[in-house]
């Protein structure tokens, strides 16, 4: 037996407070609703998918983009080194501040390179 589908004003409340909490934006929610998205979510929600996080992996042997007129000079003892790649992970990652950026100080950014 089908059951229309009735979203009372409750309802709406619960999902407008759950998009919040987890940071939705207007756009996400439009994205979320269009196309099979939801379907597939609901996938989920009855144990017959997964979420897996993609992993973004950085190629540190990459040649980089050096803009016209710039130069690029090595470290020698990093000139011509193969370095692999590396998986991005955001909660391994600090911002570094030297002791002459700290307690509110700031410093040229030659003089901090």
């Amino acid at each position: 037996m089908s059951e229309e589908l009735m979203l009372d004003v409750g309802q709406a409340n619960e999902l407008k407070l759950a998009f919040r909490r987890a940071g939705f934006t207007n756009q996400e929610i439009k994205t979320l609703s269009e196309g099979d998205l939801l379907a597939r979510v609901r996938e989920v929600l009855r144990g017959h998918a997964e979420i897996k996080r993609i992993k973004h992996c950085i190629d540190l042997d990459g040649r980089p983009h050096i803009p016209s007129g710039w130069e690029v000079r090595a470290n020698d003892q990093l000139s011509g080194r193969a370095c692999g790649s590396i998986v991005w992970n955001p909660a391994q990652v600090r911002l570094h501040l030297s002791k002459n950026q700290q307690n509110g100080k700031m410093i040229e950014g030659n003089t901090l390179r």
